[in-house]
């Protein structure tokens, strides 16, 4: 970042997608690579870990790898928004889910089913957290085109509060994921 001369890094990922036993298992395998290279960072790092976690709860053990206190806590992330739980078609959590944007086939693969599930997020690392030259600025995280009125439904279905018609139908096509932002200062 020019202005402050802080060095920000964002790490992008997209882990093992699927539901059975194996698919966790890869996704903790490989959130504790992902780890295990965090925890060489110096603890003043500002870091991002964001994208396409494939988690159906936080009890899960790659979410566990990457957010739990270790005996090296420099590559520890957080959810900024602290929404811990179980986001797979929970209702409680409509208002961050990222997929499906999509209740019924569309054609050109993706997953169906409607608003149902947080996969896609932006982790953080401790000093993003804490007072410094970089901050997530608190009740600025958003999945953008979801109003949490979508609950098992298409991101488009009827009214979308959160953005225009032709937004949510953009949204709808384009992908079968949300896309995730936050603001930084």
């Amino acid at each position: 970042h020019i202005e402050s001369n802080e060095e920000i890094r964002l790490y992008g990922l997209h882990l093992k997608a699927g539901t059975s036993g194996d698919d966790e298992a890869e996704r903790e395998q490989e959130a504790t690579v992902l780890r295990n290279y965090l925890n060489t960072l110096n603890p003043a790092e500002h870091f991002f870990v964001l994208g396409d976690f494939n988690f159906y709860d936080s009890s899960e053990g790659g979410f566990q790898v990457l957010t739990e206190f270790q005996e090296d806590n420099d590559g520890q992330v957080f959810d900024p928004i602290n929404r811990i739980g179980n986001w797979h078609n929970n209702s409680s959590f409509s208002d961050i889910h990222t997929q499906s944007t999509r209740e019924t086939n569309y054609g050109n693969g993706g997953a169906s089913g409607g608003m149902d599930d947080r996969f896609d997020f932006i982790f953080v690392s401790s000093s993003v957290l804490s007072a410094s030259d970089v901050n997530y600025v608190e009740n600025l995280y958003t999945s953008y085109g979801n109003d949490g009125n979508h609950f098992n439904q298409s991101i488009n279905a009827g009214n979308n509060s959160a953005v225009p018609d032709e937004i949510a139908d953009a949204l709808y096509e384009a992908s079968d994921h949300l896309p995730v932002y936050m603001d930084v200062v």
